[in-house]
């Protein structure tokens, strides 16, 4: 079976978000205003930085745009590309 390139960095990134979160909230409780800068500036800065790797693999001719045209802004989905915006070619 041939890995799904952006469904897998996508996944992986998500759980590295969530896990990171899950320890923020720990130590700084859900309602805190540290815990809420700190839970946008992880989401703008993983989401911006999956989007330029989806365009360099895009550009590079191994992943292409999802034909339902999801976002990774969006989160998981139950797409092939499962929320990643990107399918393997």
């Amino acid at each position: 079976m041939k890995i799904k390139l952006a469904r897998a960095i996508y996944l992986a990134q998500l759980d590295i978000l969530k896990k990171t979160l899950d320890l923020i909230e720990f130590k700084e409780g859900k309602d805190s205003d540290n815990f809420k800068f700190l839970k946008k500036q992880l989401f703008d800065y993983t989401y911006l930085n999956l989007s330029k790797l989806f365009k360099q693999l895009e550009d590079e001719g191994l992943i292409k745009r999802c034909t339902k045209k999801c976002s990774i802004r969006q989160g998981y989905t139950d797409c092939e590309c499962n929320g990643s915006g990107y399918t393997n070619i």
